[in-house]
């Protein structure tokens, strides 16, 4: 018998779909701002399931949130200087 502990995991058969406005939700930003980060790639690009129909992924959500996570958002960038 197989066991899934989560409907989240990327290795899990089931795919969650999250339409714009659910995405917008997850990130308490506006429907606009997740189209313009989608296309800078700051989040996964949806997918074009139907004409009409386009989907993130939870999973690939999930997935790039905790990449995010690991990343040091205080380190200062480098700079170079003229010497």
């Amino acid at each position: 018998m197989q066991q899934f502990t989560s409907h989240t995991d990327t290795h899990s058969p089931i795919r969650v779909w999250l339409t714009a406005a659910q995405v917008a939700e997850r990130y308490s930003v506006s429907m606009p701002t997740v189209w313009t980060w989608a296309r800078e790639g700051k989040i996964p690009k949806p997918h074009k399931l139907a004409e009409n129909t386009t989907r993130w992924r939870l999973s690939e959500l999930d997935a790039h949130d905790d990449n995010q996570a690991g990343q040091d958002p205080y380190r200062p960038k480098k700079r170079f200087s003229k010497i």
